[in-house]
């Protein structure tokens, strides 16, 4: 059986910004679709599950920042050292993203460093477009901790 020609363009999703499968099949693109777009260049992959419009405005620092906050779910956030480094707190770039997550979030990917905390990870975070970061009056106080 054929593969239905999906209606949409590569340009409804730049005002997606950073979007997943599951956002891409909402604005009526394929899987298939979606794949050949990313072979065309039309659409980036920048992480597993994770596209990116070329032409959306997004500042090309923050791209590690959402995929980590996709990576890790909305029960985490950006902080620690990260957090310090973004604030302009620390002037040493964090060779990893500090991620706050919960007691019993497993992490073996070398490209993050977890944190769990007891805290809510609702007080005292910063609900940026796309990610999340703890505001510079948490991000000191979990830096005294």
């Amino acid at each position: 059986m054929p593969e239905k020609q999906s209606t949409a363009n590569p340009i409804a999703l730049k005002k997606l910004g950073v979007f997943n499968v599951f956002d891409a099949r909402k604005a009526g693109v394929s899987q298939p679709s979606l794949s050949r777009w990313v072979k065309n260049g039309f659409i980036q992959r920048i992480a597993r599950g994770l596209y990116l419009h070329p032409d959306s405005h997004i500042d090309p620092q923050t791209i590690d920042f959402i995929i980590a906050c996709e990576k890790f779910g909305p029960a985490s956030t950006i902080g620690g050292l990260t957090a310090l480094f973004h604030h302009g707190l620390i002037e040493q770039v964090p060779t990893q993203i500090w991620m706050m997550t919960s007691p019993k979030r497993v992490n073996k990917d070398a490209h993050y460093r977890c944190l769990r905390t007891k805290t809510s990870l609702k007080i005292g975070v910063d609900h940026k477009t796309y990610f999340r970061i703890t505001n510079v009056e948490r991000t000191l106080i979990e830096a005294l901790k």
